[in-house]
């Protein structure tokens, strides 16, 4: 199978001036394949077939990305919102040996893996040759890691194939077409960001990458990816109303969106789609435009193409060839997926009903909150913690911690300070609450 490289290098051939990625300037196909050429020098000469990617830019990550993908080498996309206690486990864990990172981000690594920076990276690559691809690599198309249902996030190995029939059945939902800008507004270490960079690709449309949800209403687009609590606040301010009605599909995933706020969608005649997958299943492989369906929207959608979805012992089981090839350094993935939700299957509309009792969903980021109980235990003022979880329409779910203490000296503000650099920022509770007996 072609790499997803050598497609653009063939779209490059035929359209080399399509603007094919906007952020704060227009890079043409040409220019793209010009970065990721500069940046594929230098990493023909890394020792590893494994290069750890952690870089704060969406676009600097598009070209590093590539240019690993023309190298045969398997990119680790490694989340920059996790503590550093959770980044010191994952490079150890996983034997992340070669990583490249930002100058910035430099405090964040201690010796133990060979750390390349980008500003490096970049005057280096100046007058080295360029290196063929051979598209030989046998080894997984990238690695991404879940938000940690069971903790610390899980590796993810994805293949090519994954990718290549995901983007397919997307495009048989939303119709891509060249006229497309797709709003990137979602980290590329998702797999909520990085399915795009492939759907874009195959089905040749462009990317406008913004930093911020904020930004949605300053840019054109035709496309937008976001989580439930993102299309609450951009539904919140008025001013982005009219934005979100030129948008001609609003694609919500990563966990239910509240029903108020989908029916909400319905009155001010919003082009939603509703999706429902995970980083195992290569992107969403069930949705619908709750537009066709108003009377279901307390479900997940229907199967796409090519996807099987059943009910095995009260759990939703996916079988299907976006299926993960399996979770790095552990046996590949040979047969369905059973998934942590409960559910059920009504019309072939697929309904989440429930999830494993110490999971919460939060801004689409799985929260285990045995990890998170276990982490605030560590404290050395807190003697007890009992934690919560609520509904929210903001963020779908939050967790609420009650925090036992053995001193009257530390405050809720010093805990908080203290999980900053022990708790990803996605999983710190939203409330906490100092107790006593």
């Amino acid at each position: 199978m072609k790499s997803i490289y050598n497609h653009l290098v063939d779209w490059g051939i035929s359209d080399p001036d399509f603007i094919f990625l906007n952020y704060n300037k227009s890079y043409t196909i040409n220019d793209v394949l010009y970065q990721v050429e500069t940046l594929s020098k230098p990493l023909k000469y890394i020792p590893d077939d494994y290069i750890g990617i952690h870089i704060n830019s969406s676009i600097d990550t598009i070209f590093l990305y590539l240019a690993c993908i023309k190298n045969n080498k398997t990119p680790i996309l490694i989340p920059t919102t996790i503590s550093k206690s959770q980044l010191d486990y994952l490079i150890s864990h996983y034997q992340i040996k070669h990583i490249i990172s930002e100058w910035i981000s430099k405090s964040l690594f201690d010796q133990g893996s060979v750390i390349y920076y980008l500003e490096e990276l970049i005057n280096s690559s100046r007058g080295c040759g360029v290196s063929p691809n051979s598209n030989s690599n046998s080894n997984p198309e990238s690695i991404l890691f879940t938000s940690g249902s069971m903790g610390h996030p899980k590796a993810v190995s994805l293949d090519l194939k994954n990718f290549y029939h995901s983007s397919l059945a997307w495009n048989k939902k939303i119709e891509f077409n060249f006229n497309d800008s797709y709003l990137l507004c979602l980290p590329l270490y998702h797999i909520s960001g990085l399915s795009i960079l492939y759907r874009a690709i195959y089905c040749k449309f462009n990317i406008c990458i913004i930093d911020s949800y904020r930004d949605i209403p300053l840019n054109s687009g035709t496309i937008i990816s976001l989580v439930p609590s993102l299309l609450h606040r951009l539904i919140k301010d008025a001013s982005n109303i009219d934005k979100l009605s030129s948008l001609r599909a609003i694609i919500i995933g990563g966990e239910p969106a509240d029903l108020s706020l989908l029916e909400k969608s319905l009155e001010m005649d919003l082009n939603i789609f509703i999706c429902y997958g995970m980083t195992e299943t290569c992107s969403g492989i069930a949705g619908f435009w709750i537009k066709n369906h108003p009377n279901k929207l307390s479900s997940a959608g229907q199967p796409f193409d090519g996807v099987d979805i059943s009910i095995e012992k009260g759990y939703i089981a996916i079988d299907s060839n976006m299926n993960m090839r399996g979770y790095y350094m552990d046996k590949d993935c040979n047969s369905k997926i059973i998934t942590s939700d409960l559910g059920n299957i009504e019309n072939n509309f697929i309904y989440v009903t429930g999830r494993e009792k110490n999971i919460a969903i939060s801004g689409g980021e799985n929260i285990n909150t045995d990890y998170v109980k276990n982490i605030l235990l560590k404290h050395n003022a807190i003697q007890s913690v009992s934690i919560k979880i609520n509904k929210d329409i903001k963020w779908g779910e939050i967790i609420e911690a009650d925090l036992e203490v053995n001193t009257n000296k530390v405050s809720i503000q010093d805990i908080k300070d203290w999980c900053h650099t022990h708790i990803p920022r996605y999983a710190i509770p939203k409330i906490m609450r100092i107790v006593t007996k």
